[in-house]
């Protein structure tokens, strides 16, 4: 839980212009269960399974969550038992260990601009049924 570096790949280094110079972006995380590798027909952005672009250019994958913000992954304390297996309410050092990781800046908002042009550099048609999806996908992930 908290922002996790996700370091680029060369097509990720193509794709996320903005983060070209630094050769990663940092995101949101919680999770307890990682995506194991990449599906036929994607090509990867970023190492460790962390992002992923169809080759048809019509899907795009994050395993980290561009849509959150410290504020929302705060809402995932609660269920610190149930998610990582310690109680992060009644445990000060792990507690306080979270809070500096979904306190650390994050490029959420770099990464959406970039879902945006993506969605736009599609044409019309493809543009807005990339943008559905992208949608469906965000909120999907907001409810996690």
């Amino acid at each position: 839980m908290g922002v996790a570096s996700v370091e680029l790949t060369s097509q990720g280094y193509k794709f996320f212009h903005e983060a070209a110079d630094s050769g990663s972006f940092r995101l949101q995380q919680h999770h307890r269960r990682e995506v194991a590798g990449g599906p036929h027909g994607f090509t990867a952005l970023a190492h460790n399974n962390q992002c992923f672009l169809s080759e048809s250019n019509n899907i795009l994958t994050f395993q980290g969550h561009p849509e959150k913000d410290a504020e929302t992954a705060r809402l995932r304390l609660h269920d610190s038992m149930r998610w990582f297996g310690f109680d992060a309410l009644s445990d000060e050092k792990a507690w306080a260990h979270l809070e500096m990781l979904i306190n650390t800046p994050h490029d959420g908002e770099m990464v959406w601009r970039r879902i945006i042009e993506w969605v736009h550099e599609a044409g019309p048609e493809t543009g807005i049924a990339q943008q559905k999806a992208a949608l469906a996908l965000a909120e999907k992930a907001s409810k996690m």
